[in-house]
């Protein structure tokens, strides 16, 4: 795809580069695009500088906007997911370690390894995790990081979301609500 993007002759100039542009954007298509789209518009620009554009990040950093097609995907999976799966989403992605075990997980959010594994499997489902063999979990290099650049805002977000929920269904229901939020 990248190379039909910009062409063989700077694909095959920097092919660690490209390896390097896979690896850190975890090999999905659409963030390719987005990136070989830049470069495409851009003959001056070589991949290595692309890649370097990628990162790093944080909340306080802008982001470029080759980083803006990355960032919208994620959020739509994001806001899509039980509150339960976006704490286990963002919370498993501060382990020092991008793959983890159920038996880690388990333990991070406080679950029996039953619930963790349904928890996990819904990650993997929607594409947030993968699989890295029994019992095993992986982040890809830009969701890990998208989840930790984010993690705090988004949390917050969420819980306040589901509080204003309950309290309004207390509302209905007459039933009185006490609780953070």
């Amino acid at each position: 795809m990248l190379e039909r993007l910009i062409g063989p002759d700077r694909t095959r100039r920097e092919p660690a580069a490209v390896r390097e542009l896979i690896r850190r954007t975890g090999g999905h298509p659409h963030i390719i695009q987005a990136v070989g789209t830049r470069i495409a518009s851009r003959p001056g620009w070589g991949i290595a500088e692309a890649v370097g554009r990628l990162g790093p990040s944080g909340p306080d950093l802008p982001v470029p906007p080759e980083c803006e097609a990355i960032v919208g995907p994620y959020e739509s999976a994001v806001e899509r997911l039980s509150l339960a799966e976006v704490e286990a989403f963002y919370f498993l992605s501060l382990l020092d370690e991008p793959d983890f075990s159920l038996a880690t997980a388990s333990a991070v959010l406080n679950l029996p390894h039953a619930a963790a594994a349904v928890l996990l499997e819904s990650l993997v489902d929607v594409h947030l995790l993968e699989s890295a063999g029994p019992d095993r979990y992986r982040y890809q290099e830009p969701l890990r990081n998208y989840a930790r650049d984010h993690v705090g805002d988004r949390l917050a977000a969420r819980r306040a979301a589901a509080a204003r929920f309950r309290r309004l269904d207390d509302a209905r229901t007459g039933r009185l609500y006490v609780g953070a939020g």
